[in-house]
């Protein structure tokens, strides 16, 4: 505790991080009591999160910067910053990630019910119509909103090891992802025995 007392004194001086540190409580505060539950809330929650993440990138840079000339110090330097800045603003962007992404998911329920409603009742006026059937464009959810976009990328669960081929393993996980990201022109792979592969959202800030 004393070593962690000295360092905050030669270094929480920094007038950058004197300003962070007075908003860091503010922004997990922000974090903790925001309710995404409307439209709103989602973009109110992207401009949290981009928040979050300037305040990492800016306590970052700080951290990098004192830690050069004090290799001496490296350890004592980064459980400070770590403890006081990272771990906690990390929790915070957690916090309104999973937020989010839970609104968003029950929005996409939402929505291909509505596609499948839209669909029906657009084959029974074809067909009281007597003409060919074309289905409707689907709804879309939006990509990008407030500060925030969102994306799909396939990811993979290992629910059974002794099925996965060879050439997988002993598990190559940047090879599994390669092979299921795909490109422009390759579809990733989809079924690898004992992997389960599946899509997720993710948020990037633009």
């Amino acid at each position: 505790m004393k070593g962690a007392k000295v360092i905050q004194e030669n270094y929480a001086s920094d007038k950058e991080i004197q300003k962070i540190e007075k908003e860091v409580p503010a922004l997990v505060g922000k974090a903790r009591d925001l309710k995404v539950v409307t439209e709103e809330g989602l973009v109110e929650g992207t401009k949290v999160v981009s928040a979050i993440r300037d305040r990492l990138k800016i306590v970052e840079a700080r951290r990098k910067f004192f830690v050069g000339p004090l290799n001496d110090h490296i350890k004592r330097i980064n459980s400070w910053f770590k403890s006081t800045f990272t771990n906690v603003l990390e929790e915070a962007d957690g916090i309104v990630t999973d937020k989010l992404l839970e609104y968003r998911r029950k929005e996409a329920e939402k929505i291909a019910k509505k596609n499948e409603r839209i669909v029906e009742k657009a084959e029974e006026r074809a067909e009281s119509k007597g003409v060919k059937f074309e289905p409707p464009p689907p709804v879309m959810q939006a990509k990008s909103v407030g500060l925030g976009t969102f994306s799909k990328r396939w990811t993979f669960e290992v629910v059974d090891l002794g099925k996965v081929p060879n050439t997988y393993m002993a598990l190559d996980e940047s090879k599994v992802r390669r092979a299921i990201t795909g490109n422009a022109l390759v579809t990733g792979v989809r079924e690898i025995p004992g992997l389960r592969i599946y899509e997720e959202e993710v948020l990037s800030r633009r």
